[in-house]
């Protein structure tokens, strides 16, 4: 018998898995500190820090909705929500939620979801990001 810390057991267990959920359109809550198991496999993701909700959504909306930054040290990063930040030297990284246009002599890219999740998990300060209540309708 194979342990669930090996990794030919976790590949063929989340192959059964999704191949059950797609054959019968069953929804699967899966719980894991390992980010990239996740990525290859859910399409929502629900991240709990500090007894709190982090982050909640499609996995593909969050990574869209986050920009990572690299501009030079000190750079005003308002408007934008910040994440979290980090000095090197003469250049900042940042991730960011952007609102609005960002300077062109930025370099910007896409996270990863795992850069994601750890931005989110270093700074328990940063602002939550949470799909909107869905609107319901008043009653007659």
């Amino acid at each position: 018998m194979k342990a669930w810390g090996d990794p030919q057991a976790r590949h063929e267990l989340m192959g059964l898995l999704m191949g059950e959920a797609a054959a019968h359109g069953t929804t699967i809550v899966m719980s894991s500190h390992v980010v990239a198991e996740l990525e290859d496999s859910c399409d929502h993701l629900l991240l709990v820090g500090g007894g709190r909700i982090r982050l909640a959504g499609e996995i593909d909306d969050l990574l869209a909705a986050h920009t990572r930054v690299t501009a030079p040290a000190g750079a005003d990063l308002g408007p934008h929500e910040v994440v979290e930040t980090r000095t090197t030297g003469r250049r900042l990284g940042a991730l960011i939620r952007p609102a609005g246009p960002l300077p062109t002599d930025w370099r910007t890219g896409t996270p990863s979801l795992e850069a994601l999740v750890l931005s989110y998990l270093r700074n328990p300060t940063a602002p939550a990001l949470t799909p909107a209540p869905e609107p319901t309708e008043a009653a007659a």
